[in-house]
């Protein structure tokens, strides 16, 4: 649990059926996703979307009422050193690529900035895996659900104070 707070602090600071009304600071469970709602200082909103692993690794998706959007990976074998910027390659079930620059934000996990949010939250939505490669490693982790967890993310933004 520790990890998905920490996910969506880093996202705030950087910048279906219909789910409940969310109240700020707000967790509720979409599909054993666990999306969380932040007022930022500057008055706009961030919503994060995370599904943590029996081995402490997570994926996760944010987007904010300013349409920043972002991957969000944490793995516990990463050596990164915090505040650097990472090249990430990232992809799902074996298709096209897309090479970005990312920030560390502790030694395991990296903050993602998407290009193109439709497109990606589409992908993200319908495949059965994410690939994402930084720091000389690649990492394979499932897609569990993640198209609720999306939904809910847009419902989220969209309905934020």
């Amino acid at each position: 649990m520790r990890l998905i707070a920490l996910g969506f602090v880093v996202v705030t600071l950087m910048t279906a059926t219909p789910a409940p009304a969310q109240s700020v600071g707000e967790t509720i469970d979409v599909q054993g996703w666990k999306v969380h709602l932040e007022k930022n200082a500057d008055g706009s909103a961030t919503c994060a979307a995370m599904w943590t692993f029996d081995d402490e690794s997570a994926v996760g998706f944010a987007a904010d009422t300013n349409k920043n959007t972002f991957l969000i990976v944490s793995e516990p074998e990463a050596e990164l050193v915090k505040n650097r910027k990472y090249e990430v390659n990232y992809g799902v079930d074996g298709g096209k690529t897309r090479r970005v620059m990312a920030v560390a934000t502790s030694k395991a996990m990296l903050v993602v900035p998407i290009g193109d949010p439709d497109a990606d939250f589409a992908a993200f939505g319908r495949a059965k895996a994410i690939n994402v490669e930084f720091g000389g490693e690649s990492y394979d982790e499932p897609l569990q659900k993640a198209r609720g967890a999306i939904q809910a993310l847009g419902r989220c933004v969209a309905g934020a104070p």
